[in-house]
């Protein structure tokens, strides 16, 4: 069965947007847009084996648990997502015993998955607080901020804490502008790629602006400003890592998680005026 991709090429400076077509035999034509690199990029990609270590979460008497499972041998890169969403809708009941095998023949791949070790589950506390600029969720694990949200959707479960108030407050002192850097302990989640450019944004200083030409020059790739507007849209601490700082290189605002509204804000707030 024939199946398309379509991949950004990491081999290059240009991040060429490669569309990659492929069967059970391996790659059958990249379309390439001239990247002399991105042909062997996507052979590479589609078709080098890997082993799937993620985690299921099986439910006895009600209660919800955490194991890891792995591919008892490597699959082809091509297989790893159908192997992803099939034990995303696995249904397993608990106990689970160590080296178990959970699922024969996963994707039509003809490898087993084994279960390998229980993982303590963690949970997050999320909050939800009214800010002078706009409402802004946050939520907590093993006492560091994982996720700040503009106009939060999901719904507050955290019991308040000394670290809760103090985050609470730091976020409204911050958004009146009273506070110009957030102190609080976090945790920044992210592929590699998404952390570096995270770090990048972290040392835009108060009061200026960075294009996205701009940090993908400092990031090592100096015609991605594409890769690097997508992983400032996945920015999971805004504020405390400054997207709203990051604009285009015509001088105009570019995009915003927290909208434009909140982006224009925050700015005037640094003294710097669209």
């Amino acid at each position: 069965m024939k199946n398309t991709k379509e991949l950004t090429c990491i081999s290059c400076p240009m991040g060429c947007l490669l569309e990659v077509e492929y069967d059970e035999t391996g790659v059958t034509k990249v379309s390439n847009q001239g990247c002399k690199r991105g042909e062997i990029y996507a052979i590479k990609e589609i078709t080098d084996p890997r082993r799937i270590v993620t985690s299921i979460i099986p439910v006895r008497d009600g209660v919800e648990e955490m194991v890891s499972v792995k591919t008892a041998t490597d699959i082809p890169k091509s297989k790893v997502q159908d192997c992803l969403l099939a034990l995303k809708g696995l249904k397993v009941s608990a106990p689970i015993e160590m080296g178990q095998v959970i699922l024969d023949n996963i994707a039509n791949t003809g490898v087993s998955i084994i279960a390998t070790k229980r993982v303590a589950k963690k949970t997050m506390n999320y909050y939800v607080i009214q800010t002078p600029i706009v409402p802004i969720g946050f939520g907590i694990e093993d006492g560091f901020v994982v996720r700040i949200d503009f106009r939060p959707t999901l719904a507050p479960n955290g019991i308040e804490t000394t670290l809760s108030k103090d985050v609470s407050k730091q976020l409204i002192d911050y958004m009146l502008g009273s506070r110009k850097q957030l102190n609080i302990p976090y945790l920044l989640k992210g592929t590699p790629f998404q952390i570096n450019v995270f770090k990048a944004m972290k040392d835009i200083p108060l009061g200026q602006t960075r294009s996205y030409q701009d940090l993908a020059q400092i990031v090592g790739i100096p015609k991605g400003s594409r890769a690097i507007g997508n992983a400032c849209g996945s920015n999971p601490l805004p504020l405390i890592i400054p997207c709203h700082r990051v604009i285009r290189t015509d001088g105009k605002l570019g995009g915003f998680s927290g909208g434009l509204d909140v982006k224009i804000a925050l700015l005037k707030q640094e003294n710097i005026l669209f």
